[in-house]
């Protein structure tokens, strides 16, 4: 359930409720009306990290320390958190619009083209802060007595509503609707995930002179990103059937975004690594080109391969790390160069009454060589002997 709560109530504690006649599922956050709530609240965070990671000992000290700091941010958040009408303020200025949990009050296009839509939403955002706490709950329970839909076409029933007004409301969870929103995460993770391999800071295509050694190093970190959003996914997908959701549903939220593919390797828990296309190879070879160098994916790429081949029998119940190990890959890359040379040792002089003079046993009484009486004209032979002191 908690992979499809709210962020605000991630870490409460929730009392889960199945309607009999119905068999929608609903849950109390009943931290909200918890007077200990404060004090409880860093422990139940930091169990919940270490649940996540419970597989396996590397995982399990990673969920600790992450919970320790998220725990210690909850103690922290009753004295540094912003106040309410601070908060809606800098959701107008400084957040450009757009409030902390992500909810979008007016848009760039509003602000160029309907600026009074932006006046009246951002009116009705500060006044929303400075309303009573229970006038949001009064309205959900005039539209439950009156059987009326919120402005999002929810419905309301009066019990859930009444039990609201000391706190412990019954919400409905909705993972198919919650859905969409994991698959727009999931889209906007696979992008950033390329971008580790073609853009950012060290990006490959940006130009320059690169190694076999940093596309492969690149292309690695691209796949465990995109089998991190991947794996991810899964449990979203896991968690929604044993809530019991209905499978033809979550096809249908899949297929509507254009991913029907990618449900079924997540329901079967394979992986599909990533593999740079066409395009981005041409662009490699454009850039070699213009450098004038060696083209380093050309170089890399039987690793780039075997790395493909062995990634798409992975499973995403694995841990990446243990099965796709960076070293087992540097084997393909050219050995390097050296780049200078030791310097030689330094070599004795010769003696300064033999330079320039030749071996007597070599030349003739004129004192230059057969050679040189044989080919050298008399200016050149003149020359000779003038070098060897001789004239």
């Amino acid at each position: 359930m908690r992979r499809y709560l709210p962020e605000w109530s991630k870490n409460s504690v929730i009392l889960p409720i199945r309607d009999e006649e119905t068999n929608e599922l609903k849950y109390v956050d009943f931290s909200h009306g918890n007077a200990y709530d404060t004090a409880t609240r860093p422990i139940q965070t930091l169990l919940n990290n270490i649940q996540d990671g419970i597989r396996d000992e590397k995982v399990l000290m990673s969920g600790v320390l992450n919970g320790m700091y998220e725990a210690a941010g909850e103690l922290a958040s009753p004295f540094i958190s912003e106040a309410i009408y601070t908060q809606a303020l800098v959701d107008l200025t400084l957040r450009g619009g757009k409030t902390r949990e992500g909810k979008q009050i007016w848009t760039e296009t509003q602000l160029a083209t309907e600026p009074g839509t932006v006046v009246k939403n951002s009116i009705e955002h500060l006044a929303e802060s400075m309303l009573p706490f229970s006038y949001p709950t009064l309205t959900r329970l005039y539209q439950a007595a009156a059987d009326k839909p919120s402005k999002r076409g929810e419905f309301f029933e009066l019990p859930d509503e009444l039990w609201g007004f000391i706190g412990y409301r019954a919400v409905k969870l909705d993972p198919i609707k919650s859905m969409g929103f994991k698959l727009a995460d999931y889209q906007r993770g696979i992008r950033e995930a390329r971008r580790l391999f073609t853009g950012g800071e060290e990006g490959l295509l940006k130009g320059g002179p690169k190694t076999p050694k940093q596309v492969l190093d690149r292309f690695i970190a691209a796949n465990k990103a995109k089998f991190l959003v991947q794996q991810n996914l899964r449990k979203d997908l896991k968690a929604a059937q044993l809530l019991g959701t209905n499978r033809r549903k979550i096809e249908d939220e899949f297929d509507e975004r254009q991913l029907g593919n990618v449900y079924f390797d997540i329901d079967r828990g394979l992986f599909e690594p990533y593999e740079p296309s066409e395009n981005i190879e041409r662009e490699f070879d454009q850039i070699s080109q213009r450098i004038g160098q060696p083209n380093p994916y050309r170089i890399i790429f039987p690793a780039i391969r075997s790395f493909i081949n062995r990634a798409r029998g992975l499973r995403l119940d694995y841990n990446f790390d243990d099965y796709m190990r960076t070293e087992d890959f540097q084997g393909y890359l050219p050995e390097e160069q050296p780049t200078s040379q030791e310097p030689l040792p330094e070599q004795p002089m010769p003696a300064a009454n033999l330079v320039g003079q030749v071996p007597q046993q070599l030349t003739t009484a004129q004192g230059l060589t057969p050679t040189e009486l044989a080919l050298l004209s008399p200016e050149e032979q003149q020359i000779r002997l003038r070098q060897r002191g001789l004239v």
